[in-house]
């Protein structure tokens, strides 16, 4: 079901900054707020043969780079599992 008001892009993600979206005031909720663990649903991802699961990671200017150290570190502070897998592209290379 879709939120009221909200908009979505061609995909059906919801935009940045809109009602209902994933703007940096949620983004900044998340982690500041127990992120809890949950074994009730098991997800499955389907893969096309042959497909790239690397990215390479993002571009950060210098002034950002403290701010996404201190994102990744609360993340980190809430047990968020680290991974190296194929699939844990790097988001920014610290």
């Amino acid at each position: 079901m879709m939120d009221e008001g909200a908009s979505y892009s061609k995909g059906g993600a919801l935009q940045d900054g809109e009602p209902g979206g994933y703007g940096e005031e949620k983004e900044e909720s998340a982690v500041e707020h127990d992120l809890g663990l949950s074994h009730l649903v098991e997800m499955e991802i389907r893969l096309n043969k042959g497909a790239n699961v690397y990215y390479r990671s993002y571009r950060v200017s210098h002034a950002e780079r403290q701010k996404v150290r201190e994102k990744v570190q609360g993340l980190v502070d809430s047990d968020v599992q680290e991974s190296n897998s194929d699939f844990a592209s790097p988001g920014v290379k610290l």
